[in-house]
């Protein structure tokens, strides 16, 4: 497979191929989504809030890990429009000396992590998941190189495959009493096929090259990467560093499970048009022109995101309560409110990867960063008090990276603030339609019961989710055809 070459100006055929991509995109990460929720679900009928919680703690320590050992490479490589062979050889070797590394001060601090959180258990949990920072370096670059070429295809097969491995062997160990090992076990299986898979469909092996002039590129670059991957870091993972500390691992496995849920069907989303969006930013050179192709995309985003957003924040709490009963006590209400905020601040990722495109990723750190000092204050002081005033808090602080990314893209991008919002504007008003409409129905159908109960909050939000289709189609004709005709043309795409 050949890789070095420079990237040519935005021609037909690309926006076609990125067309027929979407296809592939989306499925890598539909399907193992559409699995994740599943088998979440039958987790938690299996295991107990502690057992999500150890594995939240280890989840936040080594994706701490991972952004050292990741450093931004993947996206250096997709980035690079020469020597993609050279860089792409460096950035592994680079991403492999730091995975040992990381494992080796992994080992050393397990035991401290553990006495921090008053689980002692937590020593050899983070021992054994730490083995995946070595592991996942094997899929890093090749993954990297298919995204460049935009082989969707084959990066559907490597997600796709290895997401659903990973649920089915949590179910099975979950199954037979594995407890916090079962996520453990089906996590470190995933990660392997997940590797085994992109060294085979890449047909890409690294060679021993040394070129200091590349290294230099490939750290500067990756340089406001990390830093910006920290300051994600954070915003995703500082709420359950302190609930784990506040609330001990039952109250952090409500919360971890919760939040996650409530950014699974937008991360789902965003992740899908950002995976053709960032290689498509990049052909270009004009900033100008990676403002109107960000509107597009947001546009396309939030006429999903938000009605997923306010549909799935509109029935969740019934849904949990028929499901889980009293095992899972706050699980409905941290859904509801964190689906809202942070689930539809997944929109405005795609600045960051406007940014980078234009050789600014430095600029995506500060804003994350400045989000930070406003979310991690709230936070330590709403711990405090319990924890629906924490999921609160959460729910406010994230409202920072909207405010900032509008400001941002006015200045960097050339983007009115007017224009940016009015890119939106459609299919936020259309959500309310949808989430009104669902919350009046609940009122005069409640209490919902049994599997019954589940029938009719399926039927209310399909009903829901054609108010909405209506109304977009009423408020927006353009959004709603833009809509029809890119999905009738990823279906049919072929390849």
């Amino acid at each position: 497979m050949a890789f070095d070459h420079p990237s040519p100006p935005m021609e037909p055929q690309i926006v076609h191929q990125a067309v027929h991509s979407i296809k592939w995109a989306a499925l890598a990460q539909l399907l193992p989504r559409l699995v994740t929720p599943i088998t979440t679900m039958l987790l938690a009928l299996l295991l107990v809030p502690d057992d999500f919680g150890v594995v939240a703690i280890a989840t936040l320590v080594i994706s701490l890990a991972n952004i050292v050992t990741g450093m931004g490479f993947g996206a250096t490589v997709v980035q690079r429009r020469t020597m993609v062979d050279e860089t792409a050889n460096m950035a592994f070797w680079m991403s492999l000396g730091l995975a040992i590394l990381m494992y080796g001060v992994l080992w050393l601090l397990s035991p401290a992590i553990a006495l921090f959180y008053r689980i002692a258990p937590l020593t050899n949990v983070l021992r054994i998941v730490g083995v995946s920072l070595i592991i996942s370096v094997f899929s890093t670059i090749p993954t990297a190189l298919l995204q460049k070429e935009l082989k969707f295809r084959k990066i559907f097969l490597i997600g796709a495959g290895p997401q659903i491995i990973n649920g089915v062997v949590s179910l099975v160990f979950a199954y037979l009493k594995y407890g916090y090992w079962s996520l453990v076990i089906g996590n470190l299986t995933g990660i392997l096929c997940g590797s085994i898979l992109a060294w085979v469909l890449c047909r890409w092996k690294p060679k021993l090259i040394w070129r200091t002039e590349i290294a230099k590129s490939i750290l500067k670059f990756s340089f406001w990467i990390l830093l910006s991957n920290f300051s994600s870091w954070f915003f995703l993972y500082a709420d359950n560093a302190l609930a784990g500390y506040y609330f001990g691992s039952r109250g952090l496995g409500q919360y971890s499970l919760g939040f996650n849920i409530s950014v699974l069907l937008p991360g789902m989303i965003v992740s899908s048009i950002a995976l053709i969006a960032y290689p498509i930013f990049c052909k270009f050179s004009d900033h100008l022109e990676v403002g109107k192709e960000l509107l597009r995309f947001q546009s396309l985003a939030a006429a999903l995101v938000f009605p997923a957003c306010l549909g799935l924040s509109a029935i969740i709490v019934p849904v949990v309560s028929i499901i889980y009963g009293i095992k899972w006590p706050e699980l409905g209400m941290i859904i509801q409110v964190l689906s809202l905020l942070p689930g539809a601040v997944n929109i405005w990722s795609l600045n960051a990867d406007a940014f980078r495109a234009i050789g600014h990723p430095e600029v995506w750190t500060q804003v994350s960063m400045a989000g930070l000092v406003i979310l991690l204050p709230v936070l330590f002081l709403a711990g405090k008090f319990g924890l629906g005033e924490f999921v609160l808090a959460r729910f406010l602080g994230s409202l920072a990276i909207p405010v900032l990314c509008v400001l941002v893209s006015k200045k960097l991008l050339s983007l009115s603030i007017q224009d940016q919002l009015r890119s939106m504007a459609a299919p936020f008003l259309s959500s309310i339609v949808l989430l009104v409409f669902v919350i009046s129905i609940n009122h005069f159908l409640s209490p919902y019961q049994g599997s019954a109960g589940l029938v009719q909050l399926l039927i209310v939000f399909a009903l829901g989710g054609a108010l909405y289709l209506m109304t977009l189609r009423l408020v927006s004709r353009k959004l709603f055809d833009q809509l029809f005709r890119l999905g009738r043309e990823a279906i049919y795409a072929r390849g």
